[in-house]
């Protein structure tokens, strides 16, 4: 193993920073589990469902 093998397993780069893509699909992810449950299961959904939806 060279030098620049071993820092480049160890972190030797930058991380990318996030871009807006990887901001909004956990948002719409989120919703579409919300109006599901809503969907499935109307109002009682506001029991329960939502927040298995909000914890995931």
């Amino acid at each position: 193993m060279t030098a620049s093998n071993v820092s480049a397993e160890h972190g030797g780069t930058q991380p990318r920073t996030p871009s807006l893509a990887d901001a909004i699909i956990p948002l719409i992810s989120l919703a579409v589990l919300i109006a599901g449950s809503l969907i499935l299961f109307g109002l009682d959904a506001l029991d329960g469902p939502i927040q298995v939806a909000l914890v995931l």
